[in-house]
């Protein structure tokens, strides 16, 4: 059997950049660039002050905290602004690095080539999330207590929400599973390498994907009425995205699933997403029976049965040919601090003469 290219060895590096290097130099960068940890530190730290200024700037500007305690309901107008800022900080502080790391910003998952997986990706969001709010119905473990909003209020607020959770999805993917993971999965390739590991790249793919997954899930402990349930259905959620991402080479089908599954659970469907209800939802629900079938406060995420209807898009995914995985060495076409510094020179002097 032939190896996929996703499997296929590394392209040789040449050693002389880095062993000819000054020992300073060689501290911060290998073979594959800038050295993973310094990496993944450098753009913690650029994340952390993006978000600061932003929430400094709109505390100012609104006289109140970008964060405000959700409790048992998330209003979206406190919400949209911080929401906004969080994707914003995470692809700026990823698109500096790749910029000083000679990459390209695409290797990251969001090249525009692939921006057609986003739309299958949200409709097996919808898909997913309905049936298993269909199958909570249909075993009387969810009750609906009525509908909320008609016609264009209906409109207005739908739309409103599902823009707010396409920033939602956009931050989480990219952050858990665009530059980190990327930058984590090339760390573990070079010491799978020189354990002689058998396919390197699949095996530190992940190795980094169920990390970041955990992280993922430790993130949601604090979440109001969360379930351990419901904790094993967020990790598994963050493994499903995270093979979106090996299958489809890009961040975009995660993305688009991640939108509508939230969107489909706290607006259309009227539920607790991890024990939080929007205020502008469709319609207004409750959980009755075994909380552990029905999810209880925490809603339909916190129920058994959301794991088998997860299978379902996993076997969508399955569906998408497998792609190629973006390169780990720096690339020497790409834009860098150095090379936009020489181009800018040399207009400058054909400027001059």
């Amino acid at each position: 059997m032939s190896d996929s290219p996703s499997e296929l060895p590394l392209s040789p590096i040449p050693a002389l950049s880095v062993a000819s290097s000054p020992a300073p130099r060689k501290l911060f960068v290998g073979p594959l660039g800038l050295r993973a940890g310094w990496g993944v530190l450098l753009f913690i730290v650029i994340v952390s002050g993006l978000l600061y200024l932003g929430s400094a700037g709109f505390a100012e500007a609104t006289g109140k905290g970008p964060e405000t305690a959700r409790g048992r309901y998330m209003c979206l107008s406190q919400e949209f602004i911080p929401e906004v800022l969080k994707p914003v900080a995470v692809l700026l502080a990823a698109f500096g690095i790749s910029f000083l790391d000679r990459r390209r910003f695409k290797v990251y998952g969001l090249g525009l080539r692939h921006l057609r997986d986003f739309l299958p990706g949200a409709l097996a969001g919808i898909v997913v999330m309905s049936v298993l709010v269909g199958v909570l119905r249909s075993f009387h473990l969810l009750v609906f207590d009525g509908r909320l909003l008609y016609g264009m209020a209906a409109f207005r607020s739908g739309c409103a929400w599902l823009s707010f959770y396409l920033f939602v999805g956009l931050y989480e993917e990219f952050l858990f599973r665009g530059y980190v993971l990327f930058t984590l999965m090339r760390g573990v390739l070079r010491l799978a390498e020189r354990i002689s590991v058998s396919h390197t790249r699949l095996v530190a793919f992940w190795i980094s994907a169920a990390a970041w997954s955990f992280l993922f899930f430790a993130l949601h402990l604090t979440n109001a009425d969360e379930t351990p349930v419901g904790l094993v259905g967020i990790f598994l959620f963050g493994i499903l995205c995270s093979y979106a991402l090996w299958r489809t080479g890009s961040l975009w089908w995660a993305i688009g699933f991640h939108m509508t599954w939230d969107w489909t659970e706290s607006f259309l469907s009227g539920v607790a997403d991890s024990g939080t209800y929007s205020i502008g939802r469709l319609f207004a629900t409750h959980a009755t029976g075994n909380p552990l079938l029905s999810g209880g406060l925490d809603g339909p995420e916190g129920s058994l049965l959301m794991i088998p209807v997860l299978l379902l898009a996993f076997l969508a995914i399955r569906l998408h040919p497998q792609a190629e995985q973006p390169p780990v060495e720096p690339e020497p076409g790409a834009m860098s601090l150095r090379n936009w510094s020489k181009n800018r020179l040399g207009k400058n002097s054909l400027q001059t003469e």
